[in-house]
């Protein structure tokens, strides 16, 4: 069969694909037999992009219809009822060599020209990361580009073709080594698009992830990531120090970490005035931005540069360190990447070089330490003993703060606060009363009403003449 014509697909974009950003103007049905509005704008272009080498999953094609109808099955169990829901963004399959790929909507600019931090070019700047002689870089952690299409009947837009990553965390991590592995990389990476004059201005857990096909034998879901192809089996990861021990000829890890959603990113190239840099060009924040670091809140603007280090030290470093104990070592490299003031807070180089240091002072036997993720999933707390506040405080904030999908609620939340209101709830009652006095015969004493003695008139009659008789007391 002949191609078809480009004329054929010339249909006017939807302004869902076209606007990724926008919000939806109305809630997901539950009816699975209903497509979605994400769903109906990749429902238009399904031809185009198969013509382009691009295969949506059954349910996101013309012909569609649900394979659970006239049958006795549960459409939970059935592949085509899995859903996406967020604008903009499609899983596809490319026919050339069936690779699992991400398709999204990005705006054109003819960068660097007409892009700046009011209109980013996030394509402009992943073909630039992406370009000689950063490709392949082992220091490149930006999400990688594969590739490009034009959209149909518009120069405005282009659909970036990108890998099949999966949250960092998911798989949790099992013991030291794997979580100062996933810190190295995302620091490493931020050095390495701050060196390229690249801000990436929306560093948070959600913007980070991993290509993790290497931990299973065989390819997940691309929406339902925890289960198979087909949706009918649960896949079991493997633990990803198990695959270090046989790590890539360049010596790195197995697993590697993205940095995505560079929709606010900006490119500010260094530039010198009379022989000398120049002071850092402040940015006034964005809505997105306001409350997420110190100096958001500053009308004069903010240096870039030093928020990205804020951020990732703040959501991502000092909250994993918070939620698992043995990365203790590594709170150091936390409060200096969080200082309140930017001019003494470290640039994504020297975070980096700070966060080696201490990383070369731990031994093997300290690496192998494992955590405590799995304890924390099924919703039981580490033994540790109780003995101190301190210890106290740590141990109850582990089984508190477990935030399971990043919220914003969670990255704003301070671990000392958590640890002092945990550490008020920490029982006080003597231990000599319990010695002589059952727990029902305690726990009865707290609910019956207190019986007061009446004060005697000449003590009542007034704050100066109580205190004048306590004095007296206390005399003799």
């Amino acid at each position: 069969m002949p191609p078809r014509p480009l004329s054929t697909f010339d249909r006017p974009l939807s302004p869902i694909v076209h606007s990724p950003l926008t919000a939806l103007t109305e809630e997901p049905s539950d009816d699975r037999t209903i497509l979605t509005p994400a769903e109906e704008a990749w429902v238009v272009h399904q031809e185009y992009l198969e013509y382009n080498g691009f295969i949506l999953r059954p349910r996101l094609r013309r012909d569609w219809k649900p394979s659970w109808l006239g049958t006795p099955m549960d459409p939970s169990k059935c592949e085509d009822s899995i859903r996406i829901t967020e604008p903009g963004i499609v899983d596809a399959t490319r026919t050339s060599d069936g690779a699992p790929v991400v398709l999204k909507a990005m705006r054109n600019a003819q960068w660097p020209a007409e892009a700046s931090p009011d209109k980013p070019d996030e394509l402009g700047i992943l073909k630039y990361l992406h370009s000689p002689p950063y490709t392949g870089h082992i220091c490149n952690h930006a999400v990688p580009l594969l590739g490009s299409i034009s959209m149909p009947n518009s120069h405005e837009g282009s659909f970036a073709v990108l890998p099949l990553l999966r949250v960092y965390d998911d798989p949790p991590f099992l013991n030291v080594a794997e979580a100062v592995e996933f810190m190295k990389q995302v620091l490493r990476g931020l050095a390495f698009m701050h060196a390229q004059s690249i801000v990436h201005r929306d560093i948070k857990p959600s913007n980070i992830m991993m290509a993790g096909e290497v931990l299973y034998d065989e390819p997940f879901h691309p929406v339902a990531q925890s289960l198979s192809l087909d949706a009918k089996s649960v896949l079991r990861p493997r633990a990803r120090h198990e695959l270090d021990t046989h790590r890539r000829h360049d010596g790195e890890s197995a697993v590697r970490y993205y940095f995505i959603n560079f929709s606010r990113a900006s490119h500010m190239p260094a530039s010198t005035e009379a022989g000398r840099p120049r002071t850092p060009r402040l940015l006034r924040s964005t809505r997105g931005q306001l409350g997420r670091f110190p100096e958001a809140m500053l009308t004069v603007g903010h240096d870039p540069f030093k928020a990205d280090v804020y951020c990732l030290g703040k959501y991502v470093i000092d909250n994993l360190i918070a939620r698992h104990l043995a990365l203790a070592p590594f709170t150091s490299v936390a409060r200096y990447m969080t200082r309140r003031d930017p001019r003494t807070r470290p640039t994504a180089a020297e975070a980096f070089a700070h966060f080696e240091t201490i990383r070369g002072s731990l031994e093997g036997k300290c690496l192998r330490i494992p955590l405590d993720s799995r304890l924390l999933h099924r919703g039981k707390a580490p033994s540790l003993p109780l003995k101190s506040p301190r210890r106290a405080m740590s141990t109850l904030h582990l089984s508190s703060h477990i935030p399971h999908h990043h919220s914003h609620g969670s990255w704003s939340s301070s671990s000392t606060d958590s640890g002092h209101t945990l550490v008020a709830s920490v029982p006080t009652t003597p231990v000599e009363s319990t010695k002589t006095q059952s727990i029902a015969q305690v726990v009865m004493k707290g609910d019956e009403p207190e019986s007061r003695k009446p004060l005697d008139k000449k003590k009542s009659k007034g704050a100066w003449s109580t205190l004048r008789t306590a004095i007296k007391i206390a005399i003799r």
